[in-house]
């Protein structure tokens, strides 16, 4: 970075960086924070040099190898320079090198394949300003550009025609370290863009080849969790014995995804954007949950085999999050699913291959389902000997209720609406034994399913006496309603296994 501009990054960075009047920290304790770090990791370290000066430590070809565990592979890198300098305000400048070459060679565990590669990342410019509070290290960064190209891509003894790159431009973050058994971390970084490429051929065809570009903007990351080896990664089921835990929550603005395909005789092209989008999750002995989405999704198709020039398909919101329990107990653990699919179009395009006429209504399509429940793993699902080890008809779980918080579905101008609540017997002994026995309510709403019936004949879709069919069975499990062409079904499940349509006894 130009010396004229480095005051201004780090006036910059450390205006929103507040320090209590007694925070302070030295360049050898930094380092030697590095060092735990590294430790913990699982890193080994070794200085090729290292240049004391008053109030600035210099390290020079810093060697930091990771072994895999059981003979897995090894991550090797140098680091030219590293410097660690005070600032007489109590914090530390940490300057790296610009650019790093980091090598990998592995073996994949279930195919016994040897692969290897090198990494280059660069940060050019990357200002990082270290502070402490009490037990808490700070660590401040600011830089225009963080970049890593992996190239170099061998697998099983074959070069493969790939090159994959991944920047962030614009990037901003803090990261905090707190003392303890075991450590833990609050992080966050920001960014203005943030962008993937693949790049290659297809190793089985060499005139086949291929681009996938990935650009999100305005990303936003914040994290919390332990600082764990990497060793432990390798078996989740060690790694939640062990007390790991991390949370996650990335939000970004636009997005845009494409993907080309090219050969002598085929040719794809997909291109997928949204207006804003959002991933979360936490990882702990308690349980797991995954949840994400996006607002404003437009999908565009084209190729050799698709029979239109371009099939286009849009989304106002797609959304889902999965929570469940991580590890067998003896209590039942609060699980859930939801899912949202909001206003769906396809493009007249689509809508042409099998109603030309125009006889369906376009009305935008939507899906939504909300699930939740209590029950437990019966085995750790995460331990490979045990998958290995269970039968094909054995549960590895059991369900003490569910909850059908709501449930939508409309499409082509019918809508179905329900909510239920389910209690499940796991004694083995119920009448649908040996499966669990459920008992409760599901209660459904089908409003223009007899309009949507007749279409579908008159179109030649459903034949009449499959669409009389249907109707018997709607006339058997459901009623009228209050609205026009409304049907109301209350499916119930007595503890004894009865079944009831509406009060009258199916089973």
């Amino acid at each position: 970075m130009h010396s004229s501009l480095r005051p201004l990054v780090l006036s910059a960075l450390l205006s929103g960086v507040t320090l209590p009047a007694f925070a302070e920290i030295t360049p050898g304790e930094v380092w030697a924070d590095w060092q735990r770090m590294l430790a913990t990791y699982g890193m080994e370290t070794d200085i090729g040099r290292e240049e004391v000066s008053g109030d600035t430590i210099a390290l020079f070809d810093v060697a930091m190898t990771y072994v895999f565990p059981d003979d897995g592979g090894t991550f090797a890198t140098i680091v030219p320079e590293l410097r660690f300098e005070g600032r007489g305000d109590g914090t530390v400048e940490i300057a790296i090198s610009p650019e790093l070459e980091i090598d990998i060679a592995a073996t994949d565990a279930e195919t016994d394949t040897p692969f290897s590669f090198t990494a280059i990342a660069r940060q050019p410019g990357l200002v990082t300003i270290a502070s402490r509070d009490g037990e808490t290290t700070r660590y401040d960064y600011i830089g225009p550009l963080s970049s890593v190209t992996v190239d170099g891509i061998e697998v099983d003894g074959d070069d493969l025609d790939l090159t994959i790159t991944a920047s962030l431009t614009g990037m901003t973050g803090s990261y905090e370290v707190t003392e303890g058994t075991p450590r833990r971390f609050v992080g966050r970084t920001g960014g203005d863009a943030f962008v993937v490429t693949f790049d290659g051929t297809d190793p089985e065809d060499e005139a086949t080849s291929f681009d996938l570009d990935l650009t999100i903007n305005d990303m936003e990351w914040e994290g919390a969790g332990t600082i764990t080896s990497l060793a432990s990664f390798a078996n989740m089921s060690a790694l939640l014995s062990a007390g790991f835990a991390s949370e996650w929550d990335v939000t970004h603005g636009a997005a845009e995804y494409t993907i080309l395909a090219d050969s002598p005789s085929d040719v794809f092209n997909m291109t997928s954007t949204a207006e804003s989008g959002r991933f979360s999750g936490a990882i702990a002995p308690e349980g797991l949950v995954y949840g994400g989405g996006n607002t404003g999704v437009e999908v565009a198709l084209s190729g050799s085999d698709i029979p239109f020039p371009q099939l286009t398909f849009s989304m106002a919101e797609m959304a889902g999050e999965l929570a469940m329990p991580s590890r067998p107990t003896e209590e039942m653990s609060d699980f859930g699913l939801f899912l949202r699919l909001v206003d769906l179009e396809v493009s007249e395009a689509i809508w042409g291959m099998f109603d030309p006429a125009g006889q369906l209504p376009r009305d935008p399509a939507t899906l939504v389902l909300d699930m939740a429940g209590k029950g437990r793993w019966l085995v750790d699902i995460f331990d490979p000997e045990i998958a290995e080890e269970m039968e094909s008809d054995e549960a590895p779980g059991e369900i003490e209720s569910l909850t059908i918080g709501g449930l939508r579905l409309s499409a082509a101008g019918a809508e179905l609406t329900g909510d239920g609540a389910f209690e499940f017997d796991n004694s083995g002994t119920g009448p649908f034994a040996p499966a669990p026995s459920p008992s409760g309510a599901l209660n459904l709403e089908l409003e223009g399913g007899n309009a949507l019936l007749d279409t579908l004949v008159a179109m030649g879709l459903v034949p009449e006496e499959q669409a009389m069919g249907v109707r018997m069975m709607l006339g058997l499990f459901a009623r009228p309603g209050d609205g026009p062409d409304t049907l109301v079904s209350t499916i119930e499940v007595g503890t004894d296994g009865s079944i009831s349509a509406n009060g009258q006894r199916i089973r």
